[in-house]
């Protein structure tokens, strides 16, 4: 395995990526409240951001998402589906498509049986998260630095994307969440960092990531 099949096994995988910013031209495909002015009702719910679901990838809700978290818990959340954003006053986004290698959890569980080989040549296992005991950690990080550069969490000024890979975090869930779907997900005034997801039962599940 070399650095450029190692990146090609990524893009094979890539997922669609739609970063929300506040500079852009046409229709408006957000509006953020952010965690210093966000709508709180009594039950202590606080919304981050509404979202028109058209502009999400592969989603076909209708209507616009309001994603809340739990304040009082700091754990998880709910979404509520609106005819529009929930408030006027926030800061307005717009959606622009862009290109993002996915994490290398998710090249060690999705690649091609190439990697296989390349595992087998590591002593790894397709169901074990990356670490620094990976004998090819080198050109891990020669991967990981692209996925650096393209990453939004890493880019000042991003707001939120919507779709994509979700982030191999300390957390136990990457491996559980690989087949649902990544509706949502915040950068901007973190932490905690906000995911909203659409699971294969078709419920909602907001998930607050702390570092």
């Amino acid at each position: 395995m070399t650095i450029q099949e190692l990146i090609e096994e990524g893009r094979r995988i890539q997922r669609r990526t739609i970063l929300l910013v506040p500079d852009g031209t046409g229709d408006c495909a957000a509006v953020w409240y952010g965690h210093q002015r966000g709508h709180k009702p009594e039950d202590g719910h606080r919304c981050w951001l509404s979202v028109d679901a058209r502009c999400i990838p592969s989603c076909d809700i209708r209507g616009w998402l309001s994603i809340y978290t739990n304040d009082k818990t700091y754990r998880g959340g709910r979404v509520e589906i609106g005819s529009g954003p929930l408030q006027a006053d926030g800061l307005r986004l717009f959606a622009r498509e862009i290109v993002v290698l996915p994490p290398i959890d998710a090249v060690i569980a999705r690649g091609s049986p190439a990697i296989d080989s390349w595992l087998a040549q590591n002593k790894w296992q397709r169901t074990w998260r990356y670490n620094s005991n990976f004998r090819d950690s080198l050109m891990v990080k020669q991967y990981e630095a692209i996925e650096c550069q393209e990453n939004p969490l890493y880019r000042k000024g991003s707001y939120a994307a919507l779709g994509g890979w979700h982030m191999p975090w300390a957390d136990h869930d990457w491996h559980e969440l690989i087949d649902e779907r990544l509706l949502v997900k915040t950068y901007m005034d973190s932490e905690p960092w906000v995911e909203a997801w659409q699971m294969h039962s078709g419920e909602f599940e907001v998930i607050q990531r702390i570092s």
